[in-house]
């Protein structure tokens, strides 16, 4: 079966890719590399992150910024190194997520499982405006605010759980 291609043009354009060294992420920045974008990825591992970078050979279209996205102050370096790198941020791409604890679901234990629940959780809550803030208080300063896309990913668990949390409020109160 044949699959139906969209060919996009990003040339000139400049991703911001949290979670980018592997999985996810890491496809995200292929695609966009693979489209003409440059692109800044993002994860805690400095040894991944170099890693990543050769396997995707971009040369100079491509960084890695090692820091931690439940911190404002790694992100808020991350941001700021893409823009000084790059010159702007034109999408955003907030793909960190998963768990400390890695396992198939059907491995993992009570409590490993709701650890990965409560993290996919707090990255919905936290990571949206953390992220966004940086790029958006860039964007408005050059009024690219309404022409430029903020694009969120996150793992379906991570929605899966926002639905049990609000199905839960819902019916406590």
């Amino acid at each position: 079966m044949a699959q139906n291609a969209v060919e996009v043009d990003l040339s000139g354009k400049v991703a911001a890719i949290t979670g980018g060294s592997r999985g996810i992420g890491r496809g995200i920045a292929e695609a966009f590399l693979a489209a003409g974008a440059s692109v800044a990825i993002n994860g805690r591992s400095q040894a991944k992150g170099d890693q990543a970078l050769a396997e995707m050979g971009a040369g100079g279209r491509a960084i890695f910024v090692a820091g931690d996205v439940t911190s404002q102050a790694d992100v808020e370096r991350f941001i700021a190194a893409t823009i000084e790198e790059f010159g702007r941020v034109d999408l955003l791409v907030n793909n960190a997520g998963g768990s400390s604890g890695f396992a198939p679901i059907a491995q993992l234990t009570d409590e490993g499982y709701g650890a990965a629940l409560a993290e996919d959780l707090a990255r919905i809550r936290k990571l949206e405006p953390i992220a966004a803030r940086p790029v958006s208080r860039w964007l408005k300063t050059r009024r690219w605010a309404q022409r430029n896309p903020v694009v969120a990913t996150m793992s379906v668990g991570a929605f899966a759980a926002l639905f049990v949390v609000a199905s839960v409020f819902f019916v406590k109160n």
